[in-house]
């Protein structure tokens, strides 16, 4: 059997589910391990959790990978919010004032837009879920042919680190994963929904989540939230 990370990406690879919780040795072992290796695993087994229900709709494992990998980084900042963990979330995925404020649906979370996020914090119960949430993700891709990268089409993005055996980004995703014109909604989602298309523009999104960087950073920094261990 491969180890606790390996059999993540087995199973999202394959589109299988997990057949364990946290309570399942597999996840925290029955070796000594440390509280913040438990909290890690905890969190990306959560994270398979919430993605596995959707996973077919993604139009290939290059979005799935890449939304995978940064919500576990976006909810170890939420648990751990520390500087270190600041510096490795996206900047297009800082939490909007609304996300942080208003309760609403995990999915809302999950989504690449800023200035989508928000919207749908302020006006989620405007919308049936079921009926929302596959057009979003069907309409979801990562543009790899408008900047010439055709050749990671079927790269998957997530591989083991070699020396501790962790889920790690591969480097050519690095580069996409920071900047938020790689992602694009086909018209076919305005389609059903045109006034959320103006939310998934990425000038508009990318101008918005620089604001709000700002905002966080000197949030925290005056209320001594951030730390600076890991």
């Amino acid at each position: 059997m491969p180890n606790y990370d390996g059999h993540i990406l087995d199973c999202l690879l394959q589109e299988n589910d997990i057949h364990y919780t946290l309570s399942t040795p597999l996840v925290y072992s029955t070796i000594t391990i440390d509280a913040a290796e438990r909290q890690r695993r905890a969190i990306i087994l959560c994270v398979f959790k919430l993605i596995y229900p959707w996973q077919r709709y993604y139009k290939s494992l290059v979005e799935v990978g890449l939304v995978f990998w940064s919500m576990c980084k976006y909810f170890m900042f939420l648990i751990f919010p520390t500087e270190s963990n600041l510096d490795e979330l996206p900047a297009w995925l800082i939490p909007t004032p609304s996300q942080v404020v208003c309760k609403h649906p995990g999915f809302v979370d999950f989504l690449v837009w800023p200035t989508l996020r928000e919207r749908l914090s302020l006006t989620w119960t405007h919308y049936n879920e079921d009926q929302l949430i596959p057009p979003l993700i069907e309409n979801f891709e990562v543009d790899l042919e408008a900047h010439h990268a055709l050749y990671l089409t079927d790269v998957f993005p997530l591989s083991l680190d070699p020396k501790n055996q962790t889920i790690q980004l591969n480097r050519p995703f690095e580069t996409i994963l920071q900047n938020l014109e790689w992602f694009k909604t086909r018209p076919e989602f305005g389609q059903l929904f045109p006034e959320l298309m103006p939310c998934v523009n990425p000038s508009s999104s990318t101008s918005h989540v620089s604001s709000e960087l700002n905002h966080l950073n000197l949030d925290l920094a005056k209320t001594g939230t951030l730390s600076t261990s890991g």
